[in-house]
């Protein structure tokens, strides 16, 4: 199942689930190029921005981007040189 993410401006990210668990994603944006946050305390990603938008962060529900997406809830990020990993889970009663 992929999910694709769409800006106004620029590169679109498209979110593949990893096959057999049904919360954890690889991000892949159209043109390679994006910026990232860390929180300096915990060394956590908190966002990942690809040019032009839009910011995806640990908090996010999916929905935020697209309402025909699942309701899930963005609770990690892993950011590296070559692969962003999407963790997710259900949103949390309150």
């Amino acid at each position: 199942m992929e999910y694709t993410i769409k800006n106004s401006n620029g590169p679109s990210v498209t979110l593949s689930k990893i096959e057999g668990d049904k919360n954890i994603f690889v991000a892949t944006i159209e043109s390679g190029s994006y910026q990232y946050g860390v929180n300096t305390e915990s060394n956590e990603c908190e966002f990942f921005e690809p040019t032009g938008g839009p910011r995806i962060s640990v908090g996010a529900n999916l929905q935020e981007f697209d309402e025909s997406f699942p309701s899930l809830v963005i609770n990690y990020i892993g950011a590296g040189k070559d692969i962003i990993v999407v963790k997710t889970e259900e949103p949390q009663e309150s």
